[in-house]
């Protein structure tokens, strides 16, 4: 699918190299010749892309622990746009303009829900309507010829978790909705990496199944703008 709408300008990015990943939430890049920690949102493996002498995008971050927030690396197809935050920010702005054919009617978005002893990611109402939504990031690159966006590169307890609340509440008549955005340029369709957690997919199913629904959507990250840009608000999902 061709460019589509602009979703999020953020601010004029850094081009670094990214040199390692020094824990969970923090990485080292290299900065105009300087080390720079930067702050990671992804809690991924993510070891397709964050190679070392990767061409990465920060845009400035100071605290006590870090100077810069690590938004894209560069991978085969362009800029894979890896950053948690930025996704949901702008999945939350897809809705609110009735982007996402799959969620028109709804346009208040809530964030973080508590559902029992879990929290998900967003509640949205409209129309008398609510649904719930757990976001998940998909930026694994698989296929013959690196034509799927996937997820998970690695087990998730807590990804699994929600798949379950997500299929329970679907069973109780509720609209329960798994989304995962494809930050990968030229991408196919989303398909789960069962290497990554053989779980993921039979519970995708059950929620399928269930009547939830399992969507996913494409963004692009263009560093020379620095938007990010809704390439495909449906992308197709093969379970």
């Amino acid at each position: 699918m061709g460019a589509g709408p602009e979703l999020l300008r953020l601010p004029k990015p850094l081009e670094c190299r990214f040199v390692e990943r020094l824990n969970r939430f923090v990485a080292l890049v290299e900065c105009g010749g300087k080390p720079v920690r930067a702050y990671l949102t992804n809690t991924g493996r993510l070891k397709d892309l964050l190679k070392p002498g990767a061409k990465a995008y920060c845009v400035s971050r100071l605290s006590r622990r870090t100077e810069a927030w690590l938004i894209a690396v560069d991978e085969v197809m362009g800029p894979a746009l890896i950053d948690t935050r930025v996704q949901e920010r702008c999945f939350e702005e897809a809705v609110k303009r009735s982007l996402l054919p799959w969620l028109r009617g709804f346009d208040r978005v809530f964030r973080a829900p508590r559902v029992g002893d879990s929290v998900l990611d967003f509640m949205l109402e409209g129309g008398g309507a609510r649904a719930f939504v757990e976001v998940k990031s998909a930026v694994l690159r698989t296929g013959p010829s690196g034509e799927f966006a996937s997820y998970p590169d690695c087990r998730s307890l807590r990804g699994e978790r929600h798949l379950r609340l997500l299929r329970r509440l679907a069973e109780e008549g509720l609209t329960a909705v798994a989304v995962f955005v494809a930050g990968l340029a030229g991408v196919k369709a989303f398909t789960p990496y069962d290497e990554g957690d053989p779980a993921v997919r039979p519970l995708l199913r059950g929620l399928a199944s269930a009547g939830g629904l399992v969507k996913a959507v494409e963004l692009t990250y263009d560093p020379t703008s620095s938007t990010v840009t809704l390439a495909n608000p449906d992308l197709p999902v093969l379970l």
